[in-house]
């Protein structure tokens, strides 16, 4: 699972220095962050292409590029 920066953001819970998830705040709830909440990517970013699954699925065209983007 992955999520875009901006989505992260919006959890009140992400290091606006690092764009990662913070440790610190893990620590004291006593969970693993990085484990427990998604891969975080660029707006932007590539983060696969349509496989023949897909294609059965939806129709579209094998290979097309799957971007991150998911806010509106």
């Amino acid at each position: 699972m992955t999520s875009d920066i901006d989505q992260a953001t919006r959890t009140q819970c992400l290091d606006i220095r690092t764009m990662s998830w913070p440790k610190e705040i893990g620590d004291v709830i006593g969970v693993n962050l990085d484990e427990m909440l998604p891969e975080l990517k660029l707006v932007d970013e590539i983060i696969g292409f349509v496989t023949e699954e897909a294609v059965k699925e939806t129709g579209l065209r094998e290979g097309i590029p799957v971007i991150i983007h998911i806010s509106e």
